[in-house]
């Protein structure tokens, strides 16, 4: 191909519904191969073109089209598009250590108390420090935006107390009538550590570094087998259907647990170190 001929303008036309549809298409033509890869994405097909030594450089919006003499490739040079996670302010939790571990995964985080704001939010995490009856009476309020966001398909992931609030039902602060029930995404009791009738000399509440043992392969746990996390917890949760990893203090119970978009961490990712960050990298994944 001569150096006329690779100055010639792209044949073809990049418009924007084009970059929307394709994600991979090959264009022929008697004097050159094109590999488009493309992601998904609304980019304006704006050309500039540049001249570097003997390759032509076009660059389109965020598309990026380099000609040699021999083919022409194309490659997605698209800014990181950050997800935007909800951090669920209902009076009880460390938002500051969430919100910072989230943005360390790579989301944009955001703390609300303001339960219109759920149905906009990549995901959701609900997170908690403190008593099962405080919190479900504290989220009260915002109990229907957040079921709706977990029914329209928004993945949930609940940490410490909040994942004990996915589940069916706690003895903490039961009463005459029984056990405060939870919001029921994913089923469970929530039961108080009870080393009495043992040999254990263990301390409630459970706190320190434990062991994560997976029982059930999910996402949000790639890679996670025998790796150790933060724990801090006088109530636990017994494996059940839905505990995809466990841990062990004077009994296994449940560490992990999720089903379909839910998901929930007895234990607390913001705090356990490269563990718990790939962990949270791994939900803004799937937001």
């Amino acid at each position: 191909m001569s150096e006329t001929t690779r100055k010639q303008p792209l044949e073809g036309r990049f418009d924007s519904h084009t970059l929307r549809q394709n994600r991979f298409s090959t264009i022929q033509s008697s004097s050159m191969r094109a590999l488009v890869n493309l992601r998904t994405r609304n980019y304006p097909a704006h050309a500039n073109v540049l001249q570097s030594g003997k390759d032509l450089i076009y660059t389109l919006g965020h598309i990026s089209l380099k000609w040699t003499s021999r083919e022409m490739s194309v490659a997605l040079l698209a800014p990181t598009v950050m997800k935007r996670i909800i951090i669920i302010d209902y009076g009880l939790g460390n938002l500051r250590s969430v919100t910072r571990g989230l943005e360390r995964a790579g989301a944009q985080a955001e703390v609300t108390s303001e339960f219109s704001e759920l149905a906009r939010a990549d995901g959701l995490v609900l997170p908690g420090v403190g008593a099962f009856k405080s919190g479900m009476r504290n989220i009260k309020d915002k109990k229907r935006a957040l079921l709706r966001a977990v029914d329209e398909g928004t993945p949930v992931l609940g940490i410490c107390l909040g994942m004990q609030m996915l589940l069916t039902a706690s003895d903490e602060g039961r009463g005459e009538s029984g056990p405060v029930e939870g919001l029921n995404l994913l089923t469970g009791h929530v039961k108080r550590f009870n080393f009495e009738a043992t040999s254990e000399k263990l301390k409630i509440p459970h706190m320190g570094w434990n062991r994560l043992d997976v029982v059930k392969e999910n996402a949000l746990i790639q890679g996670a087998d025998g790796v150790y996390a933060y724990f801090v917890h006088s109530y636990y949760v017994e494996p059940g259907e839905h505990t995809v990893a466990t841990s062990n203090y004077g009994t296994t119970f449940a560490a992990v647990v999720a089903s379909g978009n839910v998901f929930g961490t007895q234990f607390h990712p913001e705090k356990s170190s490269s563990a718990g960050l790939q962990m949270l990298k791994n939900f803004v994944e799937m937001c």
